[in-house]
């Protein structure tokens, strides 16, 4: 059941729509039910902007628009994403001399405090666990076959998704 103020956002047509809520109110279920209005209204689904602040969330609502509803080609994404999606797409407009890349390093020692995350929470080896991500990021260089026991593979799955 929908609250009225839910009701509200649902059928909101005049322009972007910002919803704050705690967890567990309802916002991606609102957000989903508000891109299945704009697409029975005739907006293209690839013209509706869904974002966010973390990756998960954004997968999330992408995964529910899909099961729930059958929509895709909505873009759901972390606000970080998105801007940098169009800085590489207009870098040169924007006066880049060279197509911008993400920072090897920092994506390298956000990896690592993952890494360390997820195995202290798992209860598993790090270094195991690190060299079962990079078996897997690294896929061209030759890695011997990891058993991965129940945990690993979940800790493993977990890192990569993020």
């Amino acid at each position: 059941m929908l609250t009225k103020e839910q009701k509200k956002i649902i059928n909101h047509t005049k322009g972007s729509a910002v919803v704050k809520a705690g967890p567990g109110t309802g916002k991606t279920h609102v957000l989903c039910c508000r891109v299945k209005h704009l697409k029975n209204m005739g907006v293209p689904p690839e013209n509706i902007v869904l974002l966010t602040y973390n990756k998960d969330a954004a997968d999330n609502m992408k995964a529910r628009l899909a099961e729930q509803f059958n929509i895709d080609n909505v873009r759901c994404s972390t606000i970080h994403s998105l801007c940098y999606d169009i800085v590489r797409k207009y870098w040169p407009q924007l006066g880049f001399t060279a197509e911008p890349k993400m920072k090897d390093n920092l994506l390298k020692i956000r990896r690592t405090i993952l890494i360390q995350r997820v195995a202290s929470r798992y209860h598993i080896n790090q270094k195991e666990l690190k060299k079962a991500v990079y078996s897997v990021i690294n896929e061209d260089e030759k890695i011997s076959p990891i058993k991965q026991e129940n945990g690993l593979a979940k800790a493993k799955a977990e890192v990569l998704k993020r």
